[in-house]
């Protein structure tokens, strides 16, 4: 599924954000949805498509983005509580995870130069804006095909 609303938000707000390198959205059991940012290409084989190249980037990332975050549910879960978020502190970067609505999750990258702060209260937001239109994206509504 694609809902070109979600793509056009995350590519705004990585516009937007100051020293934010890219975002991807993942389903909480690990599925890549949704990714912006890192215009880069890494050349590992050329021989590969740029646009392939980006989804395995986007795959990778979300991969990583899942583990932090079901790894933090599960060091919550063990006192009784919910992980909000999840912060890695990196040498020159943020990698910043947020639940966003039921059964989704976003995952920030930003340089270090970045004010934590600002990126915490921006992933909040984003999270907020983005979490409603994941859950609907997620639903299945069954209607029963009327007949005349």
């Amino acid at each position: 599924m694609s809902n070109p609303e979600i793509q056009a938000i995350l590519d705004r707000r990585v516009q937007e954000i100051p020293h934010v390198t890219g975002v991807v959205v993942i389903s909480v059991d690990g599925i890549f949805m949704y990714m912006s940012g890192w215009p880069e290409t890494r050349a590992d084989d050329p021989a590969k498509d740029p646009a392939q190249q980006r989804r395995e980037l986007g795959e990778h990332r979300a991969a990583l983005a899942s583990g932090l975050h079901s790894l933090a549910q599960k060091v919550a879960g063990t006192v009784g509580d919910d992980a909000e978020r999840v912060i890695v502190d990196m040498k020159r970067s943020w990698c910043i995870t947020s639940r966003s609505g039921q059964r989704s999750a976003v995952a920030l990258y930003a340089a270090k130069d970045a004010s934590l702060g600002q990126l915490g209260y921006e992933l909040t937001l984003l999270a907020e804006q983005l979490g409603p239109l994941l859950d609907v994206e997620r639903r299945q509504i069954l209607v029963p095909e009327h007949k005349s």
